[in-house]
This record gives C-alpha cells, structure tokens and sequence, in this order.
C-alpha cells in the first residue's frame, strides 16, 4: 500500500505471541510512522499500524494509545482533530508560521467578500475588528519568522 508517499510493508519481524500490550504496539508504529515528521489522520496510523503488524485493534486501544503518546511525548502533537504529528523545535516554527498565514489568509478571504463602500455599520464594526487582528497576526508572524531565522541560521 502507497499513500502519503510511503510503502507500507508488514514488519518481518513483528511477533503477536511476544508483544507486551496492544498500546505499546500501536505507540511503536505511531512513532515509527511519524518520525519523518509529517502530519497524519488517526484513519492512515489505522491502517499503517494494520499494514505493518497483520492486527485489527480496538478503537479504544488505537485512542489510549495516541492520547498517551500526546501527553507522554512532549514531541508528537495533535496539530488538528484527527490529526498527529511528531515536531521538532523547527517543524513546531514551521507549523507556526503556517498557521499564522492561514489565518491571516482566512481573515483576508473574509473581509473581501464585503464593499467597503456598501457597508452598514455593524459590518464596519466587524472590519474594524478584522482589521486590528490581522495587524496582530501580522506582528506576531514578523516575529515567529525572526525565531525562524535564527534557528535556521545556527543562532548566529
């Protein structure tokens, strides 16, 4: 199975008859999976964990054993519902900085559905408030970017 860029190949050396707990298995696919620092949905870990080990685990044991892994593992994050990732201190910028254009995107996409010209009060409230908070973001953006450099620079 390819998807995400992977292949999927059943671990040759996975033995059903010596593993500890379910969990345990599952949180050593999820790390393994996630090493490369991609984002994935709980359905794709599903399915890797399954491709790799020949087992069908429970709902609950695939939930236990990623909610473990977030509290547990300062490193692999739940970025969105659904979704697990494993951040280092760049891909955390990385993932800042994205989110912060996102919504600075959104609040543009927003604001440009309406006329300035036609506007009614309320809405001018609203813009206002758009406004300010894209400025905001703006600011906060410059100085995650600043972090950014630094990282990537060596910390010169």
């Amino acid at each position: 199975m390819k998807k995400y860029g992977i292949k999927i190949n059943k671990d040759e050396n996975y033995d059903s008859s010596q593993k500890k707990s379910d969990a345990e298995v599952i949180r050593h696919y999820v790390k393994e999976l996630l090493s490369n620092g991609k984002r994935y949905r709980t359905s794709y870990i599903k399915k890797y964990v399954r491709e790799r080990t020949g087992e069908n685990f429970s709902a609950g044991a695939y939930s236990g054993a990623l909610r473990y892994l977030v509290i547990r593992e300062p490193s692999i994050t739940n970025p969105q519902k659904g979704y697990y990732q494993l951040v280092n201190s760049n891909s955390f910028v990385e993932s800042a900085i994205s989110v912060y254009k996102d919504n600075i995107q959104k609040i543009n996409d927003v604001a440009s559905t309406v006329s300035i010209l036609s506007m009614n009060p309320e809405q001018e409230k609203v813009m206002d408030i758009l406004r300010d908070t894209n400025n905001h973001l703006s600011q906060s953006l410059s100085q995650i970017e600043k972090i950014s450099e630094f990282i990537t620079n060596g910390n010169e």
